[in-house]
């Protein structure tokens, strides 16, 4: 599992990315793709299930797309990695 460090790291990103996103992006940058963007935020070495980084991936292209929508469940999501501090 990732740690905290990790976990903040790819918060930044996201939101790095959601900045600099908008929907004429495709228009100015035919190269963009948001799989790049979601490649970066999460590197290579984010360490979780394949099925839990798919989902992940998922509400992160989500979140850069529509932040105001979807960034709660972003950060929820992002914060269920990280161990309880009651253990």
């Amino acid at each position: 599992m990732p740690d905290e460090d990790q976990v903040r790291e790819v918060m930044q990103r996201i939101a790095t990315a959601a900045l600099f996103y908008y929907p004429e992006i495709h228009a100015d940058d035919p190269e963009y793709a948001i799989q790049k963007d979601l490649d970066w935020a999460f590197g290579d070495d984010f360490d979780v299930p394949a099925d839990v980084l798919d989902g992940l991936r998922d509400l992160a292209a989500r979140t850069i797309i529509d932040p105001t929508e979807h960034r709660r469940d972003m950060f929820d999501g992002l914060m269920l990695l990280l161990p309880d501090s009651t253990d």
